[in-house]
């Protein structure tokens, strides 16, 4: 099955000042209603005095495929700037 995504290379989790190798394919979710989406929580930013201002791209996917330190890890919201990586992706800003 083909996938939309394939992150494969050195992730650094953001508490972490070294990265580990992983990797995680997939396919990202249409917007759906009921699904959080960039534009919920930029709105809910927004709000916010102490937001930088900076918008949040953010896209729900299915993972098809977890190796390395993703392997065992539970679902999280993975940052693609902690990333240092070969990376295939289709469509990878929200819509």
């Amino acid at each position: 099955m083909p996938v939309d995504f394939d992150f494969n290379g050195t992730f650094r989790v953001q508490s972490r000042k070294s990265g580990r190798p992983g990797r995680i394919a997939g396919n990202w979710l249409a917007i759906r209603q009921g699904m959080i989406s960039s534009v919920d929580v930029n709105r809910a930013l927004a709000g916010n005095a102490h937001w930088s201002g900076l918008p949040v791209n953010l896209r729900t996917a299915i993972m098809t495929k977890r190796e390395g330190m993703f392997h065992d890890a539970a679902d999280n919201l993975y940052k693609i700037e902690c990333f240092n990586h070969s990376m295939t992706a289709n469509r990878f800003h929200a819509t």
